[in-house]
This record gives C-alpha cells, structure tokens and sequence, in this order.
C-alpha cells in the first residue's frame, strides 16, 4: 500500500501527539481543486462541529478506512493526545 498514490502518511510526534501530513498538489485536477476554498462542517462527538478545510476533507473521506487503520495502529502503542491535520496545498488547503 506505501507508495502508491500517496496521499497521506500519519507520523508519530514526541509523546502523545500525532500527525496527518496530506500531500500537495501534483496533478492537474489537484490545482483545479486548489480553487475551491471552503469550509466543511464536521461532527465529532463531545467537541461539537468542527470547521475542516474541504480539499483535506474530501482526501480523508476518500481514504476513511485506510487513514482510520493508520491512525488506529499508530495509538496502539501509544494513546493519542493531540492529532495535527496539516500538509500542502491539497484542494487548496494551505
């Protein structure tokens, strides 16, 4: 699975923080996307509705299982504390 169509990788920081580092752009349909700046409403339990940029949206929806199984392995050693949304300028996200 690594290596191939990355888009994504999950990155274990010091102690209990982890990060979910999204690519930038690189093909063309990545700098169209680039021109749609919005926001998403996201609902996460006994936080409420968090704000999420689109472009980083959509990427984590379309690889939901996948990022899940990532994050979810890299707590099993470790419980995670702080999770870091952050990358390039993926569907505009910058």
């Amino acid at each position: 699975q690594l290596g191939m169509n990355l888009q994504w990788a999950v990155l274990r920081g010091s102690g209990d923080s982890c990060f979910v580092v999204f690519r930038g752009s690189e093909t063309a349909l990545d700098w169209t996307e680039n021109s749609y700046v919005s926001l998403r409403g996201v609902d996460v339990p006994d936080w409420g509705t968090l704000l999420m940029h689109s472009g980083f949206w959509s990427t984590a929806e379309g690889e939901g299982s996948r990022l899940y199984d990532a994050i979810a392995q890299t707590a099993a050693t470790t419980p995670i504390q702080t999770l870091v949304l952050c990358g390039g300028s993926k569907g505009g996200a910058n």
